[in-house]
């Protein structure tokens, strides 16, 4: 799987060289952490003072002499190449010469100058030139600032109405406005005051150390393999937390069981099909199951359940259907394609709005619906419209036309969407609606992620990265947050396809820690060998949201059907809590890692002894323990309460590893 954050900070102090006035062959003295700054021009009582302290702290960069920080002289070029290649912790000796007639190869800002042309970061002025001693703008700044962002595979959130608040923000530069939006939108680049954005005034030195501070403490980039887990439970869903050097165990797929039919779609309203269904669980602890209905116009419905495994209708008085009440919660006058219904649990959202539906139309956008009332029984979600995003020429190439999965996320503190797009075979994702209905054989469904702070404004949505090159027509995704491990998604993309004259859908699954980079099963996570009404159009879709049904058991439903069009039958599959897939072998030992905690939990099944070392060499091992437990408590003894620490686990032959916690 990529890793799209490092984080620098413990390892730049070693590497950090001052980037103002050092000769190429000076020598860097040993940097310690300081008692105190040893700046006159920077008091306690400026506002950047705690930027400052930060960058010194850090070894980002020095003072212009021993005594003085000038925070408001300018940031030039070269210095900031040079404070990048220090951020990085680039080895610079390679980079020994120069393709500009400003830059010498004596100068000791030619290798990092040239270290940042080489890896895409800065570029020329035009004419053979540098400008390395020119003042860096605000703008030169962000580009630079979100070309290493690329660089490092950091996806920075972006808003095409970032600069319209500010009077000036037009005057952007037209190859820097992308940056801009980004950093502004970001929260990194801020006015100067009285609205103005200054796009092309200069970047002082105290401005540089405020935007790297909120940049590092954002990406949290380090260099070194130490992997952040705090107090988050982390799921053997793909190599990500093992140190491959040190063990054999390999990640293992583990299947879903199929159980017993748990509810028939048999009214009128339902003969056509019933699709997209999707969970949310609301204040009462109840599960709702929303889908869509077809007979000769199109509904939105829902069915009920207390624990996952007896499901029933609503009687909704205000929605009749043949004059008795039904579980349909939208009016025949409007016909959603599709309609993802989630509960918002973000604290700044009124009451009255936290049910919220989401549908997507064909070439025109997606849209948010909600109900006044905020219950979703007695009033239809109409007409109570918001349009979220727009027509694929404004989205990058976005058609939103399947269940499109919205949901606010408490650690990021944004909503995420998954939502659908084209393209064809040679790359192009941004691809025009009548190419795409005229071109049904050159184009391919993908899955594309965007954000947003208030479930209005959206950051243009990007095509999700894969570890597998495979490129399958992707159709709904079912990918959500996991509820026990809130950091980690998870999805259960379908594939659509005919072959001989029938048709067959595949179940693949993919998980991720960053919600841009996927790992993806190479083969089906459910094939149609498991069931003859797989090979049927719209059968065998996920619904998406799990239940635990009973103690260690979590369940997820399918809708089936005997053919094309006709009422359809919803099917219960289960995993182990936490059991997507496991690890097996006879040792796995992680990288290092980060933790808080006094205890571990362990979800294991079969044989195995825990080894807890942190980086003083303190040790606990629990012992041979034998067993199949969702939370096995392991007392980490006299180690710290947090830290840096690694797991070594010995196991059995057939033991398998498939969660574990610091508590």
């Amino acid at each position: 799987m990529k890793k799209i954050v490092s984080l620098i900070l413990a390892a730049v102090m070693l590497l950090s060289l001052s980037v103002y006035a050092i000769e190429r062959d000076s020598v860097t003295p040993e940097i310690t952490e300081p008692m105190g700054m040893p700046f006159t021009d920077v008091k306690e009582n400026h506002w950047f003072y705690d930027e400052v302290e930060y960058a010194y702290t850090n070894g980002i960069f020095k003072g212009m002499t021993p005594t003085t920080f000038e925070p408001n002289t300018a940031m030039t070029r070269a210095m900031f190449v040079q404070t990048l290649a220090n951020i990085e912790g680039a080895e610079l000796t390679p980079y020994t010469d120069s393709a500009f007639r400003d830059v010498k190869e004596s100068h000791w800002y030619a290798p990092a100058v040239k270290w940042a042309v080489e890896n895409g970061i800065a570029s020329g002025v035009g004419g053979n030139r540098f400008n390395p001693n020119t003042y860096m703008t605000r703008e030169q700044l962000v580009v630079m600032l979100c070309n290493y962002s690329a660089l490092k595979g950091i996806l920075l959130p972006t808003s095409a109405e970032a600069l319209d608040g500010f009077s000036d923000g037009a005057s952007t530069s037209k190859w820097a406005k992308e940056a801009m939006q980004s950093a502004v939108h970001s929260g990194l680049i801020t006015g100067v005051g009285e609205g103005t954005l200054a796009p092309r005034g200069e970047s002082t030195r105290a401005q540089v150390a405020r935007i790297l501070m909120l940049y590092l403490e954002m990406f949290k980039i380090d260099e070194s393999d130490t992997v952040s887990v705090g107090s988050d439970r982390q799921l053997f869903l793909d190599d990500y937390l093992i140190d491959g050097d040190m063990s054999d165990a390999v990640i293992n797929i583990e299947t879903p069981v199929k159980q017993e039919a748990v509810f028939k779609f048999d009214k009128q309203y339902e003969a056509g099909d019933t699709v997209y269904h999707n969970i949310t669980r609301m204040p009462d602890s109840t599960y709702r199951m929303y889908y869509k209905a077809t007979d000769d116009i199109r509904r939105i419905c829902y069915i009920e359940s207390k624990d996952g495994l007896n499901w029933t209708r609503p009687s909704l008085y205000t929605n009749m259907y043949g004059g008795q009440t039904s579980n349909i919660v939208t009016s025949d006058d409007n016909r959603p394609d599709n309609l993802f219904v989630f509960y918002d649990t973000n604290p700044a959202v009124a009451d009255h709005q936290r049910i919220k539906g989401i549908y997507g139309q064909w070439g025109d956008g997606l849209f948010l619906e909600y109900s006044l009332l905020g219950d979703g029984n007695n009033f239809p979600f109409w007409p109570n419209e918001v349009k979220l995003m727009g027509t694929p020429a404004s989205t990058g190439g976005c058609y939103f036309d399947t269940l499109n999965t919205v949901h606010w996320d408490q650690n990021r503190g944004q909503y995420v969407a998954f939502v659908r797009g084209f393209h064809t075979d040679d790359g192009n994702y941004n691809l025009d609606p009548d190419f795409v209905a005229n071109n049904g054989d050159l184009v391919r469904r993908d899955i594309r992620v965007s954000y947003s702070y208030d479930c209005k404004t959206w950051t243009t949505p990007v095509p999700l990265q894969y570890n597998t090159t495979d490129d399958y027509q992707l159709y709904t995704n079912a990918a959500l947050s996991y509820y026990r491990a809130p950091k980690t998604y998870v999805g259960m993309p379908t594939r659509f396809f005919e072959s001989n004259g029938n048709y067959y859908t595949q179940v693949f699954f993919m998980s991720s820690r960053d919600t841009l980079n996927w790992t993806r099963t190479e083969e089906p996570y459910l094939t149609p060998a498991n069931s003859k009404s797989y090979r049927y159009q719209r059968s065998g879709y996920p619904c998406i949201g799990y239940i635990e049904t009973a103690e260690g058991e979590m369940s997820f439903y399918m809708k089936e059907k005997t053919n094309d069009y006709g009422k359809s039958t919803l099917y219960r599959y289960t995993l182990r809590v936490d059991g997507f897939m496991s690890a097996m072998g006879t040792s796995l030992t992680t990288k290092p890692m980060t933790y808080e905690g006094d205890e571990l939990l362990l979800n294991y099944e079969g044989e195995v002894k825990v080894t807890v070392r942190d980086t003083e060499g303190n040790s606990v091992t629990s012992g041979w323990i034998s067993g199949n437990e969702i939370d096995k408590v392991i007392d980490l003894g006299d180690l710290p309460a947090s830290g840096t620490a690694v797991l070594s686990f010995e196991m059995k032959e057939g033991t398998k590893l498939y969660s574990f916690k610091f508590n």
